[in-house]
């Protein structure tokens, strides 16, 4: 299951604010097509606008074009003005080295924004660099190490962020913990829900389905899967429906429906092309 990154948003400055505006109501919108192609016309009349370039890399990193992401993503070093954008400079750094599987030097971004987000005393980032520097851990297989990081960036939330209350959960399949698996996932859906964040609450919703697969415990998988897939659609989210699709795919594989899930897989293929993912 997918480990989530977590990021924090900065306000906009007022230099192309209209067509910076425009570019990110492409990204929500999921066309990145649209995206990339304002974000490239925007770095063409200013170059050095720390804003553009983190369009243009938000919307390389929504595709997995992550060499792209990254091209842009070290400008945006250079041209921070302030903590903040320096902050974010580091974890967008981090996110696509950790894309492309150079994770020592992600690990190091990470550090960087940590030790600067504790010298401000800023909380937020702190969690946000702990959660991200964790999923290395997890990466790497070193899961209690990335237990202990997800605990310390919870507190710092006090204890009620689903996003990483998702990855502990996450974790914990990986450990083949599906009780305590399942207890974080509908804990993290819950509280999303109870936030109104929705995509989220479905994000958790389709991973409790895949920890009910790996549980074989295929009629409850079956029918979490088919809430979720539900949902996304009512949403009109196509990432979150390309991932029930692949589920899906798996679950039937699992029970032994080879067509069912050769049909599910097509789908997500097909699905992920119209979106113009290129590595997933």
């Amino acid at each position: 299951m997918k480990k989530v990154f977590l990021a924090l948003f900065f306000a906009w400055g007022t230099a192309f604010a209209v067509n910076i505006d425009l570019c990110m109501s492409f990204l929500s919108a999921e066309d990145y097509q649209k995206a990339i192609q304002v974000g490239k016309e925007l770095i063409g009349k200013n170059p050095d606008s720390f804003s553009a370039n983190l369009c243009l890399s938000s919307a390389y990193k929504s595709v997995g074009n992550f060499k792209k992401s990254l091209e842009y993503a070290r400008a945006l070093e250079r041209l921070a003005r302030d903590d903040d954008d320096l902050l974010s400079a580091y974890n967008y750094l981090g996110m696509d080295y950790q894309n492309l599987g150079d994770l020592d030097t992600a690990f190091t971004y990470y550090m960087r924004g940590l030790s600067l987000s504790r010298n401000i005393k800023n909380r937020m980032w702190e969690a946000t660099f702990l959660n991200n520097m964790a999923i290395i851990y997890d990466d790497k297989g070193q899961y209690q190490e990335a237990l202990e990081l997800y605990r310390r960036s919870l507190e710092l939330k006090n204890d009620r962020d689903p996003t990483i209350l998702g990855n502990i959960g996450t974790v914990y399949g990986e450990l083949g913990d599906y009780k305590s698996a399942e207890r974080y996932l509908k804990q993290a859906m819950e509280l999303a829900e109870k936030r109104g964040d929705f995509y989220n609450a479905v994000f958790y919703m389709l991973n409790l389905g895949a920890t009910y697969d790996e549980m074989k415990n295929y009629k409850l998988a079956e029918k979490t899967l088919s809430e979720g897939l539900k949902m996304a659609k009512i949403l009109r989210d196509s990432y979150l429906e390309y991932r029930a699709y692949k589920y899906y795919a798996q679950l039937y594989f699992d029970m032994g429906n080879r067509e069912k899930s050769l049909e599910y897989r097509y789908k997500a293929y097909k699905l992920g092309k119209k979106m113009g993912y290129k590595t997933r």
